[in-house]
């Protein structure tokens, strides 16, 4: 449910029905910290409502407990807390052309990808990992909206308290609704959470290609190994070859420490196989105003960009592997600058798992070059 802010600072909140009034502590659902109000990012200081609660947050209780008027501390110097300070930077932060002759080479150069034929690999397995509601299945439907010509819902999504990807889907995407299969695959997966969904245990089996399609996810068991339909050696083409965090911008500052440590976990594992990582950050529209009206200035937001610092400093992850994206939510028919956005992460995507091959050959003529092989005596049989 959309929550909405209903008046000037330390005025009202309607979240889902409960009431409180905005103060520097709350404690959102799925949380049991207390969260000062500086976390949002000194909104204020670029003159946004103070207090800016996202959609799809299920505030559990808000409660004021003191308002303190304290500076705001942007990338390391103080903030003017003024709506005079600009929220759009003059010179973008990252290149980004928006033209329809873009949208249609990213289309192309996607349609167009396979991996190469050395690897005997017909597609490029993509997983997609991240908390639940940060739009996983919403990132596929957004491809595959692209590709089929019209906004599509093929991945169940929508708001609940808990995942609602219950089962493991490796998703292909066609061109047009006759056409072949593209290159890739878009494997979902159940949601972190606290407590329960995938866990760090999970991980090996799904990157290891162990797992088959539709395997029906327990919350608060492991994967079982001892399921009739668990693969043991399965080949790499079954393998995944790039994996993708998906984050909800809305709430990445208030994630709890669990889901957090969760994530480092994952990653520890994924970097023990050598898979990279590209991470997702959505919802890019629903924290800065400008960009809601125009998500082509999003590469200019500084509001956005401050969030890809953030999430770079939380999770240890570059900052030129977080990609900001908008799936489509609302919409009814494509748009080019969501579709450019999309395709932008895809393509890094594509292009990360082609690193992962080259590395994969290369670790494959190490183990078969000789060097391991221990010597032969040759014996030499006279035949006088």
């Amino acid at each position: 449910m959309k929550s909405s802010l209903l008046g000037p600072p330390h005025s009202r909140v309607e979240a889902q029905g409960a009431r409180g009034n905005i103060g520097n502590s709350y404690s959102p659902h799925g949380t049991d910290r207390a969260v000062s109000y500086e976390e949002f990012g000194g909104l204020e200081a670029y003159g946004y409502l103070t207090g800016t609660f996202c959609a799809d947050l299920d505030y559990k209780d808000i409660e004021v407990y003191t308002i303190r008027d304290k500076p705001v501390v942007i990338s390391g110097k103080r903030a003017d807390a003024s709506p005079n300070v600009p929220r759009l930077k003059e010179t973008a932060w990252r290149t980004m052309e928006w033209t329809v002759s873009t949208r249609d080479d990213l289309v192309r150069e996607v349609s167009e990808y396979r991996p190469l034929d050395s690897t005997k690999v017909p597609q490029a397995q993509i997983l997609l990992l991240g908390p639940a509601g940060a739009g996983k299945s919403s990132y596929f439907n957004t491809i595959n909206s692209i590709f089929r010509g019209h906004v599509t819902s093929q991945a169940v999504t929508g708001i609940a308290p808990h995942s609602l990807t219950n089962k493991f889907r490796r998703y292909e995407v066609r061109s047009g609704r006759d056409g072949g299969a593209l290159g890739f695959r878009l494997c979902d997966t159940m949601g972190l959470e606290d407590g329960q969904g995938l866990g760090v245990a999970d991980i090996p089996y799904l990157l290891g290609g162990n797992v088959p399609d539709r395997y029906q996810f327990n919350p608060a068991v492991s994967i079982d190994p001892s399921i009739p339909e668990f693969k043991v050696k399965p080949p790499l083409a079954e393998t995944i070859h790039c994996v993708t965090f998906v984050i909800d911008a809305c709430v990445m500052s208030v994630l709890s420490q669990g889901i957090v440590d969760k994530i480092k976990g994952l990653r520890t594992k994924i970097n023990e196989r050598g898979i990279p990582t590209v991470v997702l950050l959505t919802k890019v529209d629903e924290v800065c105003p400008e960009v809601a009206k125009d998500l082509s200035v999003v590469y200019s937001s500084a509001f956005v960009q401050e969030k890809v610092k953030e999430l770079s400093g939380r999770l240890g992850v570059s900052v030129s592997n977080i990609l900001p994206v908008k799936n489509y939510a609302t919409e009814m028919e494509l748009d080019r600058r969501v579709d450019i956005l999309a395709l932008t992460a895809l393509r890094q995507m594509l292009r990360f798992a082609d690193n992962y091959f080259d590395d994969f050959d290369e670790d494959q003529e190490e183990e078969h070059d000789g060097s391991d092989v221990e010597p032969v005596d040759i014996i030499h049989v006279s035949t006088n």
